[in-house]
């Protein structure tokens, strides 16, 4: 067993986004991981009323929570003021990777393929679209594809609607056709670390929010069965994307891998689940690093980096 360590670390999970329970899913993990490396923990749930209370006392706060409320930069700025070094990516980094438009605009101008895309207009004229159907709806600041749908032909406009009623500002894109990939990177102190690359199958049309938190909904295979050029090119994209965003701790990189055209990014995600059906721990583990030691990682890349923004 280990000695218990002198640090407190709070572990921020919860809170009120859509996400939540995936959240207290991860931190729940979280918790589990730290205690067994010996330290003392503390849950701190943004939800609850002592909340800031709890967050004072802390040495360094390990981020858990998933969604907009969690990774947009609002408590990652909160930890900032009180400057408490906390996990992941600082302000700056968490608002533009939750923002799905200013994720497409730096990677369209650093070169690095993504769908084109435009904001979701729902007076115009769909036929009027630069790119051909089908396409794909996704709301600006949602994660684990929540409110994601992929649409057939501009009669479906009424569906397209109701997302954007339920979901705020979305974005379209053009549909790109291939293998569903995920890239994880870890921030390490002789730099980013590219795990294995892990191939999603999952049962329903796309790797949507069911296929993602059910059980034996979406079969991992890692690593993806892709072009060796392919396999290359998402880890070039993948380190790029890590050093252009200023990201930190660990973060996740979605693709599509089309066997003409090559990899193509849909999505960068700064804070990564850690539930027992999340990609990053399976990448994890098979690169050889259990979860105690995945949580390890992203704990001293925390320290090493000082994360205040």
């Amino acid at each position: 067993m280990n000695l218990k360590k002198t640090e407190t670390i709070g572990v921020v999970m919860g809170g009120r986004s859509r996400e939540r329970e995936i959240s207290l899913r991860s931190g729940a993990n979280v918790l589990n991981a730290l205690n067994d490396l010996g330290y003392e923990t503390r849950e701190l749930d943004p939800s609850e009323s002592d909340f800031y209370r709890g967050a004072s006392g802390i040495d360094l706060a390990f981020m858990a929570l998933h969604g907009v409320g969690g990774e947009i930069g609002k408590f990652q700025g909160f930890f900032q003021t009180l400057g408490i070094p906390y996990t992941g990516s600082g302000v700056e980094a968490s608002a533009v990777c939750m923002n799905k438009r200013l994720t497409k605009e730096r990677l369209i101008a650093a070169g690095v393929p993504t769908a084109p895309y435009q904001m979701l207009d729902l007076s115009s004229n769909l036929s009027a679209l630069p790119f051909s159907f089908p396409v794909v709806v996704k709301p600006l600041w949602e994660g684990s594809s929540f409110g994601v749908g992929i649409f057939e032909s501009p009669g479906q406009l009424e569906e397209m609607r109701s997302l954007q009623r339920q979901f705020g500002p979305c974005l379209i894109e053009e549909f790109v056709s291939g293998t569903e990939i995920t890239s994880s990177i870890i921030g390490t102190p002789g730099g980013p670390l590219v795990l294995p690359i892990l191939e999603l199958s999952p049962k329903n049309k796309f790797y949507d929010h069911e296929a993602k938190y059910s059980q034996g909904m979406t079969a991992f295979q890692i690593p993806a069965r892709i072009s060796a050029a392919h396999d290359l090119l998402v880890r070039q994209y993948s380190e790029l994307i890590f050093c252009l965003f200023g990201c930190r701790g660990a973060i996740r990189v979605d693709f599509i891998v089309n066997p003409q055209t090559g990899p193509w990014v849909l999505e960068v995600n700064s804070l990564p689940g850690l539930t027992d059906l999340s990609d990053l721990p399976a990448q994890a583990k098979a690169a050889g690093i259990s979860f105690s030691e995945l949580i390890a990682l992203i704990l001293e890349d925390a320290r090493c980096s000082k994360n205040f923004g």
